[in-house]
């Protein structure tokens, strides 16, 4: 049951990334050391690993995002992430 509404959840998240045209989410590094996000993209998990002062781009179509600090949240693939320290701030 969890896993049917876990896929719905990613294909709404999906529409409405669809419907927005958005690209793909951007986060900046601005912490002197590297950072590592992982993203569920509702096909798999995949870490990501961002060097100190870079950007990656990813979440095209919509993802669930564990940031460094532990907290996830739910992107549409628009967003401009940034890390610094221990925080996370996205716009």
């Amino acid at each position: 049951m969890a896993s049917i509404s876990k896929s719905l959840w990613f294909t709404a998240i999906a529409a409405i990334a669809a419907a927005t045209g958005a690209d793909a989410a951007s986060v900046t590094n601005k912490d002197a050391t590297s950072q590592t996000i992982i993203v569920d993209d509702g096909g798999g998990r995949s870490a990501i690993t961002i060097p100190a002062g870079e950007s990656a781009d990813f979440c095209a179509n919509g993802c669930l995002v564990t940031f460094p600090d532990g907290e996830s949240e739910a992107l549409t693939g628009a967003e401009m992430i940034e890390i610094t320290a221990t925080s996370v701030s996205i716009r």
